[in-house]
């Protein structure tokens, strides 16, 4: 499993990205949608608000919001019902994204190596090979974006995510 995630991992620096405009709205509303098993499951609770559209490879960004919504899953707080709100607004030539949970989140010490590769906060209590966050960073970077994260243990995380925006007219 670990190997075919590096793999993974590696071919993402050499894969032709299909750089379009993205319908954000479709796009992470069907990344909810193929996680509506899991999300019932936890008895968790997706709010989207309107999102504007960015340019990027859809495949991509889809894979990098499945990944955000897995990971909110994973870690929510048992002794809470679990909610994830995506919003999104437009600053400059950027569309910006924010996943926010109110999970158990991250430890200060842990936050600078949340996005290296294998790195998991509790490796006993979920399942994974610690590349997620890892995909989503090279993903986001290959098509002009990146992604961050501010996190209070105890009270959740917020991930931000930013692509260049459709321009206006």
């Amino acid at each position: 499993m670990l190997l075919t995630g590096f793999l993974r991992f590696s071919r993402l620096g050499r894969v032709s990205l299909q750089i379009q405009s993205v319908p954000m709205n479709k796009l992470v509303h069907g990344a909810a949608q193929a996680q509506k098993f899991q999300t019932e499951e936890a008895g968790a609770s997706v709010r989207i608000d309107h999102l504007p559209d960015c340019k990027g490879d859809p495949t991509l960004i889809g894979q990098v919001f499945s990944n955000l919504i897995d990971n909110s899953l994973k870690y929510r707080a048992k002794e809470r019902p679990c909610v994830i709100s995506i919003t999104g607004r437009v600053e400059g030539d950027q569309a910006i994204y924010c996943l926010e949970d109110n999970g158990i989140g991250i430890a200060t010490e842990h936050q600078p190596q949340v996005f290296e590769l294998f790195h998991r906060l509790d490796p006993k209590k979920t399942q994974g090979e610690g590349l997620g966050l890892s995909i989503a960073q090279r993903a986001l970077e290959r098509q002009q974006g990146r992604i961050w994260l501010e996190s209070r243990p105890g009270e959740g995380t917020r991930f931000f995510v930013t692509l260049p925006a459709i321009a206006s007219t």
